[in-house]
């Protein structure tokens, strides 16, 4: 049987209800998402958009209240659009239109006020490298764009990209529909991880040491939004619950963030790691999968992009 798929609403943006509910949820029921996220500590510079107007805040002197999220998206091949400079960052500080931004940053900034977050992180606008490792970890959530090929494409799909559901008919799930009792045949490579690895953002070097770090990942896909985080593996529009672990573990699925949950000690109450670590296959994965990914400016970038993972599981090994 193959059913066409079926979404509320024409565009991807129609999903951010069900992503404000992963975020609520995890933030809420999930206590190992949030054990290594620093809330006080904040990145030296965040976005910040009000009235129309697009700030970028040094938080050395003007504390933030709240968290923030970020971005994982495509420069493109010739990158060419606006960057925080010496000579533009006094403008920046003041606050400039929103209409001066690409769509990408604006459909974002869209994203995160819909989630009740007030400030966002984007690399260009607000990079310190020396601070990288700690802007993924402690951010609230990861917003990861797989549509745009570059900033000046739209974070959202409309309408959304027809596809159908198809799946090994020996293996049948309840479909997403709450109405009826229809079931589906399900399409891995649309539905599933597939869908997210096939995209070319997710070939990018930076964006998997974004993915990598951060606690929570809200993925922005073609067709629809998935979310990920420390207890819930993989969740999509069609599966808000999770999708079923016969059907992850049948397409061989691993999380974005699966290296960050294996490579993190898991203590008792008495600070003793209850699951001693593969630590070498583990960092032997990891170097294979970023020698696979690509970089803008590469091989300039490339000890800098690893450098943030390569300090992070210093940190998370340094007493085992």
């Amino acid at each position: 049987m193959i059913l066409s798929a079926f979404f509320p609403g024409v565009s991807t943006r129609d999903g951010l209800p069900q992503a404000l509910d992963w975020l609520v949820q995890c933030q809420t029921k999930h206590a190992t998402c949030a054990a290594d996220t620093d809330t006080h500590w904040k990145p030296k510079r965040l976005l910040r958009c009000a009235d129309g107007l697009v700030r970028v805040l040094d938080t050395t002197s003007e504390r933030p209240r709240g968290p923030y999220a970020i971005l994982s998206h495509r420069w493109g091949s010739n990158p060419n659009f606006i960057v925080l400079t010496a000579d533009n960052t006094s403008a920046f500080s003041k606050g400039v239109s929103l209409c001066s931004l690409l769509q990408n940053f604006r459909d974002v900034l869209d994203i995160v006020q819909q989630l009740g977050i007030v400030y966002l992180w984007i690399d260009s606008l607000c990079i310190l490298h020396s601070e990288i490792a700690s802007v993924y970890t402690n951010c609230l959530v990861n917003i990861a764009t797989h549509n745009p090929s570059t900033p000046k494409d739209s974070a959202f799909s409309t309408p959304r990209k027809n596809q159908d559901l198809r799946r090994d008919p020996s293996i049948m799930w309840h479909g997403f529909c709450t109405t009826s009792k229809l079931y589906s045949l399900y399409d891995w490579t649309l539905n599933g991880h597939g869908a997210l690895r096939s995209s070319r953002l997710s070939t990018r070097a930076w964006v998997f040491q974004e993915c990598l770090l951060s606690p929570r990942i809200l993925h922005v896909g073609s067709s629809q939004m998935f979310w990920e985080c420390n207890e819930l593996a993989l969740a999509s529009e069609c599966y808000p619950l999770g999708i079923p672990d016969k059907v992850r573990h049948a397409y061989g699925h691993r999380p974005f963030n699966i290296s960050a949950r294996e490579l993190r000690p898991r203590r008792d109450a008495d600070g003793h790691n209850t699951r001693p670590e593969p630590y070498d296959d583990a960092w032997k994965w990891m170097i294979g999968e970023y020698a696979s990914c690509q970089l803008t400016y590469s091989p300039k970038d490339k000890q800098v992009a690893l450098a943030g993972i390569t300090r992070k599981l210093a940190e998370l090994w340094h007493d085992d």
